[in-house]
């Protein structure tokens, strides 16, 4: 796909998971969750490992440094 081409990625599983860290950034920093394995869970990671190594690798540093934790939650 041209798409693919003009965004310099080598293949679509990359282009995925590059859209995936675009989302796993926007529930980072959406206030909504308490959990990091929550956030892990909902983008279908078995556990939080994988969301840490390719975050890294999207963005060059960890989830937990954009997370942003919904303290309201835990008052329920």
């Amino acid at each position: 796909s041209s798409d693919l081409k003009q965004q310099n990625f080598t293949s679509p599983a990359k282009f995925f998971i590059a859209e995936k860290m675009k989302l796993a950034k926007v529930l980072l920093t959406s206030g909504n969750f308490t959990t990091l394995n929550t956030i892990s869970n909902d983008l279908n990671y078995c556990n939080s490992s994988t969301l840490n190594r390719r975050y890294y690798q999207q963005f060059n540093k960890r989830p937990i440094d954009d997370f942003i934790r919904n303290a309201n939650l835990f008052l329920r």
